[in-house]
């Protein structure tokens, strides 16, 4: 199939193929970064859940050690923004 074709062609097709695989290199580029940021984001969202769940429960063991009631507002406030 090859023999048959002229230079001309030859480097035509070879070309395009060329440019297809880089365009599909760019679309499989591009999903993996938006994968990537995806993650990233992902993990900030679980780092602050985390950090907010550590203080409930600093509230919750200053309530019960000091049964004051200021920190069970704090608790309060801060299971609302957890909840959100």
């Amino acid at each position: 199939m090859l023999k048959s074709m002229s230079v001309k062609t030859k480097m035509l097709v070879l070309s395009s193929i060329m440019v297809i695989g880089i365009i599909v290199l760019a679309a499989m580029l591009s999903l993996g970064m938006h994968s990537l940021v995806q993650i990233g984001q992902s993990n900030a969202l679980t780092n602050d859940t985390q950090a907010e769940f550590v203080r409930l429960r600093v509230h919750q063991k200053d309530f019960f050690n000091r049964l004051d009631l200021k920190y069970q507002a704090s608790y309060n406030e801060t299971h609302g923004i957890v909840k959100q």
